[in-house]
């Protein structure tokens, strides 16, 4: 009874992240559109990237794998290999001027690709808006924060994931190292959940912990 009691509570632990990820994943997709609106407003352009004042492009990408991590009731480690890419906007503002935390807003879509390696072999293929926090009060060496929410296919399957259709959540942090004018090295950490928000009976969810090594370019 103790054992079926524990399992009950994963799985219900489970089913409560995964409805609340995507919840997430709904409002992260209406701030990036809400952001995008602002912006055009502010700059009295049809568009947000008509001003080129009110705002800056982003494009970059990185690669790196994904340790898994049994909890919230997942089964199995799934252990990942990812690459990405990015296009976006950073905003041409500091926030919270003159103090530690001043910074730069950006919003950005994220294409994801890769594969589980194991326990068996899987294909994975995401899209996500990102928020990030640019911390901006050293020169060349910017910390920063972000968070995403997303949609994902892939055919990991049970025991964790019930649904080719899954939601992506992620959050994490990681440093920016400015080589040149509008180039940057970037390092990062992420924490990630996937799960279908119970569209499926099987849906325990999978989590991991990335480590990214990419490069931007803001132009």
């Amino acid at each position: 009874m103790a054992r079926l009691c524990d399992d009950l509570f994963l799985i219900a632990l489970g089913r409560t992240v995964s409805r609340v990820g995507a919840v997430l994943c709904l409002l992260n997709w209406m701030t990036v559109i809400g952001f995008a609106e602002n912006v055009s407003l502010e700059s009295r352009s049809i568009f947000p990237w008509q001003d080129k004042s009110a705002w800056s492009e982003e494009f970059g990408f990185a690669i790196g794998g994904g340790l898994g991590m049994k909890i919230f009731g997942s089964d199995l480690d799934h252990h990942l290999g990812l690459s990405k890419i990015h296009y976006g906007w950073n905003r041409n503002r500091t926030y919270l001027a003159d103090s530690w935390f001043q910074g730069e807003l950006g919003v950005f879509n994220e294409l994801m690709a890769g594969g589980q390696y194991d326990p068996e072999g899987a294909y994975l293929l995401g899209l996500t808006p990102v928020i990030k926090y640019r911390f901006s009060y050293c020169d060349r060496f910017r910390p920063f924060l972000e968070g995403a929410g997303g949609i994902m296919i892939t055919d990991i399957g049970e025991p964790d994931l019930g649904s080719v259709f899954e939601f992506y959540q992620q959050t994490g942090a990681g440093l920016e190292w400015e080589q040149s004018d509008g180039f940057v090295l970037t390092t990062q950490v992420r924490f990630a959940h996937v799960s279908n928000a119970g569209i499926t009976r099987s849906n325990r969810g999978m989590n991991n912990l990335f480590f990214f090594l990419g490069a931007n370019w803001r132009f």
